[in-house]
């Protein structure tokens, strides 16, 4: 049995209830590819990387690399 059938920290992070359903592991593998394909994740990536928290994360381990 695949980890996602019965992990409940998983089935409440994608918002399944205990006896719903488990998607087809191929949902997954279309929905990754749709998304790789089409501009929807570097959009993602520069939205998330133009936060100002992970901004000051990324200058500290910027900062910590320069300096070695």
């Amino acid at each position: 049995m695949e980890r996602r059938e019965f992990d409940l920290l998983f089935r409440w992070f994608v918002s399944l209830g205990v006896d719903d359903p488990v998607w087809h592991h191929s949902t997954s593998s279309k929905n990754r590819d749709r998304l790789l394909e089409g501009k929807i994740s570097a959009k993602f990536i520069s939205a998330v990387l133009a936060q100002p928290k992970v901004k000051r994360l990324l200058s500290r381990i910027t900062s910590r690399r320069s300096a070695r």
